[in-house]
């Protein structure tokens, strides 16, 4: 009986795993996303929207309402929104769009949705565009600082109906210089994104990692017999 159990726990986990590779990153119950390439966990986008960049930054400390947060440097934030948007399919992929330091990828909703779909419903979203208009899309945009210390962005749009003219696409941009003026401004179409260490306190976070060390036994398994 123990066997079969344990059989049908390393199937599920499996599964999952294979699945977490395919994705990229997953889900959490704490308006959080995992990128499963680098183990790092990220906050939903649209939870602080509303806030300028300069007012989250101020309570990122102890006490603050974004305690245990960081924010990422420019590598982390690629590491992770490559994992998640590029190899999955899309119809374009195309390095340096508008300039170095741009990348753009983009996959034509259809009946059949966009390669995106379940990245979208995993990273949240910030703002609906047109709402109730059959060019109704949702956006996603986050900043992050950039080496020089201006602000750069990620950018994401979800078209929510089907149409074969409806570009479902995203952005990585790291050559833009938004000054002083754009830390200090709030506003519901951006999010700062904020990053932090995976807490093996999180139930949902010891079950993903309970499942991969699952899945990796069981591959040793398969290679004994």
């Amino acid at each position: 009986m123990k066997i079969r159990i344990l059989n049908t726990v390393l199937a599920s986990s499996i599964l999952f795993t294979s699945n977490l590779v395919t994705a990229a990153i997953v889900d959490t119950d704490n308006d959080s996303f995992i990128d499963t390439n680098t183990g790092l966990e990220w906050m939903d986008f649209g939870v602080n929207s509303g806030q300028s960049f300069n007012y989250v930054v101020s309570q990122l400390g102890l006490g603050g309402e974004y305690e245990g947060w960081s924010l990422p440097d420019a590598d982390q934030v690629y590491q992770m929104w490559s994992g998640a948007f590029l190899g999955q399919g899309a119809q374009l992929e195309l390095p340096d769009h508008y300039g170095p330091g741009e990348f753009y990828v983009a996959d034509w909703a259809t009946d059949v949705a966009s390669v995106f779909d379940e990245t979208y419903e995993i990273m949240g979203y910030n703002f609906l565009q047109y709402a109730g208009a059959t060019n109704e899309f949702e956006i996603s945009k986050g900043w992050f600082e950039s080496d020089g210390g201006s602000l750069s962005y990620v950018r994401t749009r979800n078209y929510t109906f089907d149409d074969p003219y409806n570009v479902d696409d995203s952005i990585f941009n790291d050559i833009m210089s938004m000054d002083a003026d754009y830390k200090a401004t709030a506003t519901a179409e951006v999010s700062t994104m904020l990053v932090r260490t995976v807490s093996v306190s999180e139930p949902s976070t010891l079950a993903i990692f309970s499942l991969a060390v699952i899945g990796l036994a069981s591959r040793k398994l398969r290679k004994k017999r």
